[in-house]
């Protein structure tokens, strides 16, 4: 028992200069039972035997749980540096615009829809999800994608200007 804090206490002895590969979790040497068969009778004996594999058990034990740590550490930090992007919708904005510049998709014209496009069609979740593929696939990818999805809302927005109502609605005199 106690392996979770192991590495700590390799650490320690290293630091007082005591021998670290003499602990109780990995015995080099332990007492055996065997049987031996002479002329039809058992004799049984208790020897001490010498278990080499431990000293590389151990070895590769402590590289384990130092790699652990590493990797448990670096994703807590990843994990609020993840949270910190998603819930500042200042930096999403950016990022789309961004991204919808280095493909020409926006002018000084359509910059200011980008706010919208990002808050009302994009969402938290739609950024967060083009930053994912920008870190895996490439952010040239991502953008592709992102102006796939400008261009479809453009598209609606073109459609719901068209299909406004142009004259009065029945019944109600134009001046």
């Amino acid at each position: 028992t106690d392996y979770h804090m192991f590495g700590v206490h390799v650490v320690r002895a290293l630091l007082r200069g005591e021998d670290w590969r003499a602990t109780s979790r990995f015995p080099r040497v332990t007492l055996c039972d065997f049987e031996v068969r002479v002329l039809g009778a058992v004799h049984k004996h208790t020897v001490q035997c010498v278990l080499p594999i431990n000293l590389f058990n151990e070895k590769i034990f402590v590289f384990i749980w130092f790699w652990f740590t590493f990797v448990a550490v670096t994703t807590f930090f990843s994990l609020f540096y993840w949270l910190g992007k998603a819930l500042n919708r200042g930096g999403q904005e950016r990022y789309i615009s961004r991204q919808l510049c280095a493909l020409d998709r926006i002018s000084r014209e359509t910059e200011s829809r980008t706010s919208k496009f990002t808050r009302d069609y994009m969402r938290q979740d739609g950024v967060f999800v083009a930053r994912l593929i920008g870190k895996n696939a490439g952010d040239i990818i991502a953008a592709e994608i992102i102006a796939g999805l400008w261009d479809i809302y453009m598209r609606e927005e073109r459609l719901l200007v068209d299909n406004r109502p142009t004259s009065a609605p029945a019944g109600i005199a134009m001046a």
